[in-house]
């Protein structure tokens, strides 16, 4: 059995994020608890991503998306 992690929508806004400490609340620490309890119940072995990954394109929203994809990937499969 393969199992995957779907994420699709998290719309990164940069520094033109009017309100980031709401993203940090629920994509912070929350979200990496939310990644242990998954393993857990399983190995993921691929992580999906399918779109609507940042507000209007700019390179710092890129680098945030870059940083939670990232910090995901290290949770799930170390390094």
């Amino acid at each position: 059995m393969i199992s995957l992690l779907h994420i699709s929508d998290y719309h990164a806004g940069g520094s033109s994020d009017k309100q980031p400490y709401l993203r940090k609340r629920l994509l912070g620490d929350p979200w990496l608890r939310n990644l242990d309890t998954l393993q857990e119940q399983g190995e993921i072995h691929y992580v999906v991503f399918t779109g609507d990954c940042a507000n209007r394109g700019g390179a710092d929203e890129y680098a945030q998306l870059n940083d939670f994809l990232g910090e995901t990937c290290a949770r799930l499969f170390g390094g």
